[in-house]
């Protein structure tokens, strides 16, 4: 029994493969191999389904997809030049602040450093844009992140269900998500605004919800007790902003 007892997993893994080698015998004993083929007769079907879904997409939402195209452009817009008016010593400057006090000396270094390699090879408004499409991304994610955590916090159905979501969003490579972006804004600034937002949020998502739940249980009885509301925990209590769990949210996977 002890025996048993200690190479359980072995032993059933073992009689698993054993049972699925035995299964597949007989199933050939009695079947050809023509007849084991795996069916492909249902690939054309769902493959024009698909299409027809996705040309309907295009062709009947065109009014939503080119407002929020058309809006996206006048923000990025707008900001890049605000950011190509800053002068350049200013700029460097400002980042040398920030990543000396949201890192260390070194990583404040080295992003100033990095800033005037950029200007040196001629690339400071192109790295001006990126900085404003990082920007509105990260924003948007944050906006629409924080709340899905929440929630997700907040009821453990809601967490079984987002939970495989978030993991097969965080397993694509980045450049899978420009798909979608192309697919419905065309190449373009707003393109990669969508895919950088639908990479970063399942990280916003998840340290929210890590956060919220790593709250001291004392401290929601003791608001609770008191007739406190969700969003008086969010600003009075420091519900979120207060935990270390929750400091990345805006900078992981931007």
């Amino acid at each position: 029994m002890k025996f048993i007892q200690r190479f359980r997993s072995i032993i059933l893994l073992a009689s698993t493969i054993c049972t699925a080698l035995i299964a597949s015998a007989i199933i050939h004993s009695f079947t050809g191999d023509d007849d084991l083929k795996y069916p492909t007769n249902f690939g054309p079907e769902i493959a024009g389904a698909i299409d027809d879904l996705i040309d309907w997409l295009v062709v009947n939402g065109e009014w939503f997809f080119d407002g929020i195209n058309d809006n996206l452009k006048i923000v990025l817009n707008e900001l890049r030049e605000f950011l190509v008016w800053i002068p350049w010593p200013v700029m460097i400057s400002l980042i040398f602040i920030m990543g000396w006090r949201l890192g260390s000396m070194k990583i404040g270094i080295a992003s100033a450093l990095g800033m005037v390699l950029i200007g040196l090879v001629n690339l400071w408004e192109p790295a001006m844009v990126t900085i404003a499409i990082m920007a509105v991304s990260v924003s948007i994610a944050v906006i629409l992140g924080i709340p899905i955590g929440i929630l997700m916090a907040r009821s453990n159905l809601f967490e079984i269900i987002l939970r495989p979501i978030l993991d097969a969003m965080q397993t694509m490579p980045s450049f899978v998500y420009l798909v979608p972006g192309i697919m419905l804004f065309g190449l373009g600034n707003v393109a990669a605004i969508l895919a950088t937002v639908l990479y970063s949020i399942p990280p916003c998502i998840r340290l929210t919800n890590l956060g919220i739940r790593q709250v001291n249980p004392s401290v929601v009885e003791a608001g609770e007790s008191f007739g406190s509301t969700t969003y008086q925990f969010c600003q009075k209590f420091n519900y979120l902003w207060q935990y270390p769990p929750l400091w990345p949210v805006s900078t992981k996977r931007s």
